[in-house]
């Protein structure tokens, strides 16, 4: 896959740099696992052509019924989704739009879908012209068109279009607050559909009454269909009232622009239309499927570790909450197992994912995952053949060149001789330089891919 390839040796190659077995285990199981959220790998699990009809998983959509077929969307996955789908449809597509990551450099250019970059984290203008040649593109659409909807995560950002009286300045503003502030996707996207003319099911609203098969890889830890991307074709349970809430929550009411405020009161106060909800006609012809899920790269990495023996736990509970308390739980867990029954038999590990947040209080450089190693130093200390490393599937935690870190059992003494102190780093949130000065960093480069962070912790023993 774009940047797979790349990332995956990247990883390798990082991984015979380190000494100990535990890190080469631990880059050697990250990078398993990222193989596993290769899109084109997984659309081909749930995505083929038999005949005239289109297949996914059990449903099959007859070609022949549709005048034209059109393939739009957007995510950090998007482009290697297009990819495949491509693959599978070839000159069966019309016509087509996909907004996919600026900083994807090496995208191999489809033939009949036309790639239209934008940005992330933040949204822009550029992202939003590509989501109204989308619009424009289908503007008559009938019910003889089939569209094909490719989501990812990232598509929020990068599928910006601003509701009426709101600029995409405003929307890039509150933003940055939100991803700053420590809350939740869920609470985000909220907020973040209350502010689009297409988020919240409101390109669903676009699209009727076209046929409209959803593609969806998420990294949403509950795979809700309105959250993901922030469901721009799934029914909206949030309302204007809860975005305010989730504002004031995080205290950042008074921090918005003024127009923004005036929008969510006005919609609040019923002046304004809420997003489409479940029972909807608009949502008769939407058929969605997820092709892939944070699941698929914990049990890829998973694969891996029992192969080489160890006795491996998917942690049940996904990863969320504050990255250094999550790191410190971790480590804790590790620890303890170290020190268990099944220590004195078997190798052991713990695979996680999910996403967790930093609610940032220092002026330093760092990302979630990144924070969540750091956190988790203090325990591993001198507790040897431990080693535990996290990282963004996408390549990009945070706002840092590092996709995450690995630490071991003897990164705090490496730290001490450094006079590099773990509080201080934490206290600034500056994992990111922390981890430089080691020369610890997990460093792949944009992958073409995001099912969200993927965390592996194991007991190797004292071998080298």
């Amino acid at each position: 896959m774009l940047g797979s390839a790349k990332a995956l040796e990247a990883l390798h190659t990082f991984s015979r740099l380190q000494e100990s077995l535990a890190r080469r285990h631990v880059i050697d199981a990250l990078s398993a696992g990222l193989e596993g959220a290769n899109p084109q790998r997984l659309l081909r699990r749930h995505v083929r052509l038999e005949g005239h009809n289109l297949r996914v998983n059990s449903r099959h959509f007859d070609l022949s019924k549709f005048n034209r077929l059109f393939v739009l969307g957007g995510g950090k996955a998007a482009a290697l989704m297009t990819l495949e789908v491509e693959r599978v449809l070839g000159d069966k597509i019309t016509e087509g739009l996909v907004n996919v990551p600026d900083y994807l450099t090496s995208i191999p250019k489809p033939r009949f879908v036309q790639f239209h970059k934008a940005t992330h984290p933040l949204p822009s203008v550029i992202g939003a012209k590509g989501v109204e040649k989308m619009l424009s593109m289908t503007r008559d659409r009938t019910e003889r068109d089939l569209v094909i909807c490719l989501l990812s995560g990232g598509g929020s950002a990068l599928m910006p279009l601003p509701a009426s009286g709101i600029r995409v300045s405003d929307k890039v503003r509150v933003t940055d607050l939100l991803l700053k502030s420590g809350a939740r996707i869920e609470e985000i996207n909220a907020v973040r559909k209350h502010l689009s003319a297409i988020k919240g099911g409101r390109l669903a609203e676009r699209l009727c009454p076209a046929t409209v098969v959803v593609l969806i890889i998420s990294d949403v830890l509950s795979n809700r269909l309105d959250s993901i991307a922030s469901g721009p074709l799934a029914p909206d349970e949030t309302t204007f009232a809860e975005a305010k809430l989730v504002l004031k929550k995080y205290r950042l009411w008074n921090k918005i622009p003024e127009n923004v405020r005036m929008v969510i009161e006005n919609g609040r106060q019923g002046l304004l239309p809420e997003t489409p909800k479940r029972g909807s006609k608009i949502f008769d012809r939407i058929h969605s499927f997820i092709v892939g899920t944070n699941r698929d790269t914990c049990v890829e990495a998973a694969r891996f570790l029992r192969r080489k023996g160890y006795r491996t736990t998917i942690l049940p509970e996904r990863l969320q909450g504050e990255a250094r308390h999550v790191g410190t739980a971790i480590g804790s867990a590790l620890v303890d197992g170290a020190s268990s029954r099944f220590r004195a038999s078997r190798l052991f590990a713990l695979v996680g994912g999910g996403e967790t947040t930093v609610t940032v209080k220092g002026r330093g450089m760092g990302g979630r995952n990144q924070e969540v190693v750091l956190s988790a130093v203090l325990r591993l200390a001198g507790v040897q053949g431990l080693a535990i490393g996290s990282m963004d599937t996408d390549g990009i935690d945070g706002s840092t060149r590092a996709a995450g870190a690995l630490a071991s059992w003897d990164t705090l003494n490496l730290a001490t001789r450094r006079k590099l102190k773990v509080e201080s780093f934490l206290k600034r949130n500056d994992s990111y330089h922390f981890f430089e000065k080691l020369d610890s960093l997990i460093v792949t480069g944009p992958t073409g891919t995001n099912v969200g962070d993927l965390l592996v912790a194991l007991a190797a023993g004292t071998s080298n």
